[in-house]
């Protein structure tokens, strides 16, 4: 099933390919009635081909096409368009393509990603003399983009360096950090390759960021990486730790909060308990949705100005328009330092101190036990965790006691059950692992 919750995604050729996308692109300029629109691409091999697959798809209007671009400069672009379109499959491994689709402004929530399924089974007819196709390079995309960050950030002189994971940062990073001669910057994999031959572009992963990490615990400065797409930020202290993307999102809060501007955070069912704390420390409140794209923008419209994943995802209510951008959020990131006279680290040390575990992520074996799973734990939390004091049912179960919590929750792109703990300690935590496994067990799992 290539349509997921917030993206449409797959193997290149198999599960996605040029004819399933020209298919989609007619359906969906069809139905939602597409008169103009902008598409990009990242730098997978197959990335050009099913951009123009979609182009021909297209039947009528003014199409710019900006080949290849960060997913973040693609959204921007959007904002000024009936739709926009970029080809990537983002995080994940070369093999794979996809679709992330925008409609005024938008990204189309689930359930109009599922209706696009229909375009399958639609015969595809049209004349190719009723679009306009406008090619721009990659140079002129960024002279555009840029004095939006000029205009939300200042820019101050910084020592950074960037991993850019060979993906579509990668494609026109010479040309976005000319414009910003205050930042001396050392880059890692700066050269767009599709195949990522230098490490998996996730940068919400520690291990795929070691070089980075290493140099900039060696040269006491902090470092940023990309994933595949540009829309995923890794954020490196100083001493060469990896600061978790929820975290960051604290700390981007505060930023806003320093410039006078009223603070409403939304995050995503991970966030931990620390971050909760140390936000409420300063009077601003948390509130929490589901995993995912579509979900934190949604909310973002209802009147939160700052917000986040886990994962590295960072969202702006910029007069009245969502923005998610990676890019921006580095940039505020730098400009929060700069302004506190304080190291990344030092803040870092600020958060309360929880033993937290990883995302333990367990493969069923289909997608009706994943939600057998999942439902067992929403009837029966109280049962096996008396103690509780709060629940939270958006995504999965988070529970919440005096001194731990943990969310157990489905994927919404595979048949995957995935828990996350954190606790006073790594005693607590294991207790409530344990008393986890023993329901697990049923279904033969354990984490």
């Amino acid at each position: 099933m290539i349509f997921k919750a917030y993206d449409i995604r797959g193997i290149y050729p198999d599960e996605i390919n040029e004819d399933i996308v020209t298919k989609i692109a007619y359906y969906f300029t069809n139905n939602y009635d597409i008169s103009n629109l902008v598409i990009a691409q990242d730098v997978r091999e197959s990335s050009p081909s099913l951009a123009q697959a979609f182009i021909k798809g297209v039947k009528k209007g003014l199409i710019e096409y900006r080949r290849t671009l960060p997913t973040p400069m693609l959204y921007f672009f959007s904002k000024f368009k009936e739709a926009g379109v970029v080809v990537t499959a983002s995080h994940n491994p070369p093999e794979y393509n996809g679709l992330k689709i925008v409609y005024h402004g938008r990204s189309l929530t689930s359930q109009q990603i599922f209706d696009l399924r229909k375009s399958l089974d639609e015969p595809v007819s049209f004349q190719e003399s009723e679009k306009n196709i406008k090619e721009i390079k990659e140079e002129e995309s960024v002279k555009e983009y840029v004095p939006f960050i000029q205009e939300n950030v200042e820019i101050y002189n910084k020592k950074i360096a960037i991993d850019f994971s060979n993906g579509s940062l990668a494609a026109v990073q010479p040309f976005l950090f000319s414009n910003f001669p205050q930042l001396k910057v050392k880059k890692f994999n700066g050269i767009p390759n599709g195949r990522f031959p230098s490490h998996s572009p996730d940068p919400s992963k520690p291990a795929n960021l070691k070089d980075l990490m290493r140099y900039c615990s060696v040269n006491s400065i902090i470092g940023f990486g990309f994933d595949g797409d540009g829309d995923r930020l890794g954020v490196i202290d100083e001493r060469g730790n990896h600061v978790s993307g929820d975290r960051v999102l604290a700390l981007l809060a505060l930023n806003e909060l320093q410039q006078g501007n009223k603070v409403k955070v939304i995050t995503e069912v991970n966030v931990s308990k620390s971050v909760i704390e140390f936000l409420n420390a300063y009077n601003v409140g948390v509130s929490i949705t589901r995993v995912g794209h579509t979900f934190i923008e949604e909310k973002m419209y209802e009147g939160y100005n700052i917000g986040g994943e886990l994962s590295g995802h960072y969202y702006f209510n910029i007069r009245g328009k969502v923005y998610e951008d990676a890019i921006l959020a580095m940039f505020k990131l730098i400009e929060f330092l700069n302004n506190t006279g304080k190291k990344l680290y030092e803040w870092v040390n600020e958060f309360p101190s929880y033993y937290s575990t990883p995302p333990l992520r367990r493969q069923v074996k289909s997608w009706e036990l994943q939600d057998e799973i999942i439902s067992y734990f929403q009837e029966n939390y109280a049962s096996i965790f008396p103690e509780y004091e709060r629940a939270l049912d958006v995504d999965g179960i988070r529970v919440e006691m005096e001194d731990g919590w943990f969310i157990i929750r489905k994927s919404n792109t595979e048949p995957v059950v995935a828990l996350r703990i954190e606790a006073k300690d790594e005693k607590k935590a294991e207790e409530i692992r344990s008393r986890i496994n023993k329901e697990a067990e049923k279904w033969g799992i354990r984490f």
